[in-house]
């Protein structure tokens, strides 16, 4: 991880799927932040972790911008030990 300035502080969590599917996420914001007016969300790409976007989380978040970034399931921390089960495609016939 990159040096962040002193005001900034990551919070790794859990976020749940709206199937309970377990979607492990960070915030980058400021201590005592007042509620933002706008926040972001960055959708990793395929098959890369959230921490690939730390960086320009950073820089939103110095710049007063709370921006929280996850993995989407199976990928990284939100992989399970097996993906088998795991489900298909939404695109796919069930």
């Amino acid at each position: 991880m990159i040096d962040a300035p002193d005001l900034l502080y990551p919070s790794d969590f859990v976020l749940a799927a709206t199937d309970s599917y377990p979607l492990a996420a960070r915030l980058w914001a400021g201590p005592d932040v007042p509620p933002p007016v706008a926040v972001a969300v960055i959708n990793a790409g395929a098959g890369i972790g959230f921490g690939y976007y730390d960086r320009f989380a950073q820089f939103l978040a110095a710049k007063g911008l709370p921006t929280l970034i996850y993995d989407y399931r199976g990928i990284r921390q939100s992989r399970p030990k097996s993906l088998r089960g795991l489900g298909r495609d939404c695109l796919m016939p069930r």
